[in-house]
């Protein structure tokens, strides 16, 4: 779904504008966190979910 608004990923979900920019907020919080994590060596099992 690369290069979609918001909108258009929405419409294709069938769910409100405002739920996909809160999982997408979500799960760039998760990457962000999963990348320093890497950055460091460790691993943090709770990020095993992704």
């Amino acid at each position: 779904m690369e290069h979609l608004s918001y909108k258009e990923i929405s419409h294709i979900l069938g769910v409100p504008v405002t739920t996909v920019q809160m999982r997408l907020y979500r799960v760039h919080k998760k990457l962000r966190k999963l990348l320093k994590i890497t950055e460091k060596g460790g691993i943090d099992h709770d990020m095993c979910e992704i």
